[in-house]
């Protein structure tokens, strides 16, 4: 029976252990208020057929993106743009406060606010790779008319990396 309990207080220890990513979804980061922008990012996202017709704010066709996070912190979101052959057109950074949302597009829509407008110019067959500070960051894209109000366009199916902890069987 000693044995047993011995084993057990080691096993607990060695599970509980430093602090690290999965002790701050359970907790260690909840605070509204702290901040773990200087976490290293990890990839989350790529999405294709990322598309930008080039047009003026509010017209024409653009990308939008919107990307939520979940994680108990603030975060740090980088999104980056690459023409059809891998170019990089946009790399950019923006914070996301505990379960804020922020959308980023290739330019100004009527459909959104956007919070951050990557102002690309024409893209064709392009992609998008978006990194953050916590994989419990989750994001949508769609390609629309950015003259419409009501968002009229086409969903883009995004790749997800680096799972949500404890979403994997």
């Amino acid at each position: 029976m000693r044995k047993l309990v011995g084993i057990t207080i080691a096993l607990a220890a060695v599970m509980i252990g430093p602090a690290s990513a999965q002790g701050r979804i359970e907790g260690a980061a909840q605070s509204e208020g702290l901040s773990l922008t200087t976490d290293p990012q990890v990839q989350v996202y790529r999405f294709s057929g990322v598309r930008d017709n080039g047009g003026a704010a509010s017209v024409g066709v653009a990308t939008s993106f919107h990307c939520t996070n979940f994680s108990g912190a603030t975060e740090t979101l980088r999104i980056q743009i690459r023409a059809f052959n891998g170019t990089v057109i946009k790399d950019s950074t923006l914070n996301i406060p505990h379960n804020n949302n922020r959308t980023i597009s290739t330019h100004f829509t009527n459909a959104y606010f956007e919070d951050l407008s990557l102002e690309t110019g024409t893209i064709d067959q392009g992609s998008a790779r978006i990194w953050a500070t916590s994989t419990m960051i989750v994001c949508t894209a769609s390609t629309i008319d950015a003259a419409a109000i009501v968002p009229y366009g086409v969903d883009l199916h995004g790749i997800r990396f680096n799972p949500i902890p404890g979403t994997e069987y």
